[in-house]
Parts: C-alpha cells; structure tokens; sequence
C-alpha cells in the first residue's frame, strides 16, 4: 500500500516479480523504507494541519502541496480530529486535487452537486462519505465560504425543526 501511496508502485511490482530469495529480501526490505518514510510524511502533514485554527469553519479546507497519495488516510485524521468534514487538495497549479471525507452524516456527493453547480469545482466522484475532487486554485476562497454557508444553513434548519419538535 505504501508503494502506491508514495509513487513507487515499481517497487511492489518488482517484489511481487523477483525470482530469488536475494531479490526478495532486498525489494521487502525498500517497501519496509519506504513505509518508513510515509509514516514520517504522514506525520509531518497531520501535526501541519493540527496546528492550524479552523474553528471559524464548518468544513476544514486546506491544500497541502506535498500531500501526494496520503489523501485519503490523512482527511480521515482530519475529521477524527477536528469532528468535522474535510477537504485536502493538493499541488502548486491552477487546478488543485484531492480528497474528501465526511462527517456527522453530511452528504459530500449533494454539498459537491451544488458547489459544482456553483462553479466552485471542477468535478468530483464518490459518494456520500468519500470523494476525490478537482478544485480550481482561485476558487478556494469561494468553495470556503460557500460550504460554510451552507452548512450553517442546514445546522439552523436542524436546530429550528428540533426545538418544533420539543414544543407541546
């Protein structure tokens, strides 16, 4: 897994290929560094984005240029620490791409839906919980307020229809 996650799927392919016990011990023992050095980065990005302050947002948004294939394991960090939705994108160019993960029973598949319709993605595939998403660098701002506002739309609509439901 760490060989894809870090760009060297060589490695694994070569592993699963080797012909001698020589080989084999010498491709293991990469794959074991190369894990190695993923925990390192994985760490690096997460204590990042821990130490940022996203208490003004309903939904973590963050790019993180070096994030590569760690995307999905680091967003569910994210939300486990932060108890709340994330997106992390990732590069240095117009067009940012990464990965979303959900929380509290929020829809990323609608909330994208809408903020596609919105021009403030590009595209996304996924489903509710999950998704990969394509986001245009200048749009980040946008994308951001947008999201909060309508979560915060949907957390009042919830808290009005609860407080309806609790009056005799």
């Amino acid at each position: 897994n760490a060989c894809g996650r870090m760009g060297n799927i060589e490695l694994a392919t070569n592993f699963m290929f080797a012909t001698d016990e020589d080989e084999l011990e010498y491709f293991y023992n990469e794959m074991i560094n190369l894990n190695e050095e993923r925990k390192v980065l994985e760490k690096k990005i997460v204590e990042n984005i821990f130490a940022q302050d996203f208490s003004n947002d309903l939904m973590v948004i963050v790019n993180v240029p070096e994030l590569g294939g760690l995307g999905g394991t680091v967003a569910s960090k994210v939300v486990e620490h932060f108890r709340k939705p994330c997106i992390l994108l990732s590069g240095n160019g117009e067009v940012l791409h990464g990965s979303a993960r959900s929380f509290g029973g929020i829809s990323l598949h609608a909330l994208f839906s809408d903020e596609v319709k919105k021009g403030n993605i590009v595209d996304f595939g996924g489903h509710h919980a999950a998704a990969g998403i394509t986001v245009r660098a200048d749009k980040i701002d946008d994308l951001r307020k947008s999201i909060n506002h309508t979560l915060a739309s949907l957390i009042l609509e919830l808290s009005s229809e609860e407080v309806i439901e609790k009056e005799p």
